[in-house]
């Protein structure tokens, strides 16, 4: 059950809708952490432009979701881990594109310097949003994926 309610876009107002309809003219929906997040419009504000910034990137996005995949992991986000697994699959990422080794191995795998800096914000974007869905308990609204747990 979600501790922070969502915001149901037919009734929101002001810069909450102005947001939510940015956010379902980017990703043709609203999801549930968006949702949530317009109880901010600065934080939804933050978090559309966050998005669309990385989306035209260098790395890609099929690299943007094993980097949200792995945050989601380590972070024990649900939410982003059933999301970025079910966008991911829709652009080619396979179990196998999920190790640590690929990271480890940016340099000698012929990354640039920006597509590293890019790692780093797919990181943060990915550690905001992993935080913000723990904490508010939003309902996954994506096929489920079990979180790994520690051993």
């Amino acid at each position: 059950m979600p501790r922070i309610p969502a915001i149901d876009p037919a009734t929101a107002t002001g810069a909450a809708a102005d947001q939510l309809a940015l956010t379902r003219k980017m990703f043709g929906a609203t999801p549930n952490m968006f949702t949530t997040a317009a109880q901010s419009p600065a934080a939804l504000t933050a978090m559309n432009a966050f998005f669309a910034a990385l989306g035209k990137g260098q790395l890609g996005g099929k690299v943007g979701e094993q980097v949200a995949i792995a945050v989601a992991q380590t972070n024990g986000c649900e939410y982003c881990l059933a999301a970025h697994t079910a966008i991911g699959g829709m652009r080619g990422v396979s179990a196998a594109d999920l190790g640590d080794a690929e990271l480890a191995a940016a340099r000698v795998a012929g990354l640039v310097d920006g597509e590293i800096v890019e790692v780093v914000a797919h990181v943060a974007l990915n550690i905001f949003t992993n935080y913000f869905n723990n904490l508010a308990g939003t309902d996954v609204d994506f096929p489920r994926v079990a979180l790994e747990t520690a051993a």
